[in-house]
């Protein structure tokens, strides 16, 4: 371990797999969709009878608290979350790449699952309207392949925080989000300012 927060040096080139990981689960969900589902709209059969179902529908809902709390379905609250989410993904791991040595495939996996579901969400929300599921268990609520990818992130990350949890503490994270965040405000406000003197002279 690394405790000096210093980020691994090959960050960028550990980071194109992952990025290439995440595009293609994005792709997948959304091809997935769009060649399969949505054409089948109104259509549902059993996979394996009273256990698992398609059963395609548009779930309004963009948010699964917005089931019980109406404000949370409200499109720009739940693409606020949605893009929250992404951040916390990001900084979350992030923060683990600038405290070990070499990338380990479980946070790797966890981290791309999770981008890719969220990204999926947000894609959903702005592009559908809704999540466009079409997986049922057991006549009861009804997924598609993002909330798979999601499940499987936030079970891995469980797994990693128990397994973890003297290594990697709430307040570590929390220094290392506001030195984060601190550093791309001041990058914008550099930006901002040499955009305004470029177009007064």
């Amino acid at each position: 371990m690394a405790t000096d927060g210093r980020p691994f040096r090959s960050r960028k080139r550990l980071l194109s797999p992952a990025v290439c990981a995440i595009v293609a689960l994005v792709v997948a969900d959304q091809a997935v969709k769009l060649a399969l589902v949505r054409p089948l709209l109104g259509i549902s059969f059993p996979f394996v009878e009273g256990v698992l179902a398609f059963y395609p529908k548009v779930n309004e809902n963009l948010t699964w608290g917005g089931n019980f709390i109406e404000p949370l379905s409200l499109p720009a609250v739940a693409i606020a979350m949605n893009v929250l989410v992404i951040g916390l993904y990001a900084s979350g791991y992030a923060f683990y790449r600038a405290n070990v040595r070499s990338a380990r495939p479980v946070p790797a996996a966890a981290f791309c699952l999770g981008m890719a579901g969220s990204v999926c969400g947000l894609l959903d929300r702005t592009l559908w309207g809704g999540s466009l599921d079409f997986l049922q268990v057991a006549g009861w609520f009804v997924f598609d392949v993002k909330d798979c990818y999601l499940v499987a992130s936030l079970g891995m990350f469980v797994v990693l925080a128990l397994r973890h949890q003297d290594e990697f503490s709430v307040s570590a994270y929390a220094r290392f989000s506001k030195d984060g965040a601190l550093r791309v405000a001041n990058r914008l406000r550099s930006a901002i300012r040499k955009g305004g003197s470029t177009g007064s002279s």
